[in-house]
């Protein structure tokens, strides 16, 4: 395996790490602000605003960030060649750690299954 492909892979593989913590970072953080704003005594118009303005947030960062970095990652540190099929793989790549990344910051306790959180 040529020195390169093999930088590559390690930087692929250490920059993909710091990203998926950190858009479990994101859900979490997310998590933490919208359960600071659900308390009884808040139900005002301008609490309701601040959460829409959070989720809309979360929605155009978090996503895209979590469904495509490991395609534009590839695409800066090559570890195989650029294919239809290898883009597609990519992709789908980040969407199964979007789904990890909810699940793991939405659940109640470290040995969870259920959507219940017990």
């Amino acid at each position: 395996m040529p020195r390169m492909v093999l930088m590559n892979i390690l930087i692929f593989v250490a920059l993909f790490l710091v990203y998926f913590y950190a858009c479990l970072f994101a859900v979490k953080l997310y998590k933490y602000l919208i359960e600071r704003l659900e308390a009884p005594q808040r139900k005002s118009i301008s609490y309701l605003i601040i959460r829409y303005v959070l989720w809309c947030i979360f929605v155009v960062t978090v996503f895209p960030m979590s469904m495509f970095f490991p395609l534009w990652l590839h695409a800066k540190f090559p570890i195989i060649e650029q294919t239809q099929n290898a883009t597609i793989g990519f992709i789908i790549l980040g969407n199964l750690v979007l789904v990890t990344i909810i699940w793991l910051g939405y659940k109640k306790k470290k040995n969870s299954f259920g959507a219940s959180g017990t």
